[in-house]
């Protein structure tokens, strides 16, 4: 179980490594968030790995999560539902498909807050989203009762303590 944590260190030590050493010559930022949109992509990546990919991406922004994660949404969303529907699921996969579900009304709500006009309907979601969609809609609602200044956003990249490395020229 603690491959969770490990997935959400990793995934904010990627960020704080993009902050701290990305330039306009090496591009790392945008290398990162290439190979982590790549997995959302894939239909035979392995659900752990599609919660990294997710969390990674997370960790760079909500201007990342709108443009590489909310267009995935409906695709992610019937990736679930074939799981799901299948009778061999292990319980690793309906574990990790619980923490995707987790992760994705969390980083997303305060997103589709912004970019989503009020009133939020259902079957809105549903039709947009898919399996996701009630999911979705909860949080959405939720983020939009709770004052924006409380809203929750992907955890700050500056609280990591990063050893100091000196780039080699």
């Amino acid at each position: 179980d603690n491959h969770w944590a490990l997935r959400d260190f990793a995934a904010k030590l990627m960020a704080q490594i993009c902050k701290n050493f990305n330039t306009s010559t090496n591009n790392l930022q945008t290398r990162v968030t290439r190979l982590f949109s790549t997995a959302l992509q894939n239909d035979k990546v392995p659900l752990s790995s599609l919660y990294g990919a997710i969390e990674g991406l997370s960790e760079l922004g909500h201007e990342v999560i709108k443009v590489f994660i909310i267009p995935r949404l409906k695709f992610i969303s019937e990736r679930f539902l074939a799981n799901m529907q299948t009778t061999d699921i292990s319980n690793t996969e309906r574990n990790a498909a619980g923490h995707i579900r987790a992760l994705l009304a969390k980083v997303c709500a305060p997103v589709l807050k912004t970019i989503r006009t009020s009133p939020d309907v259902l079957e809105d979601y549903k039709r947009d989203f898919g399996y996701l969609g009630p999911a979705l809609h909860q949080s959405v609602m939720k983020a939009r009762q709770t004052p924006s200044s409380a809203t929750p956003t992907p955890s700050s990249v500056s609280s990591i303590s990063v050893p100091s490395v000196t780039p080699r020229s």
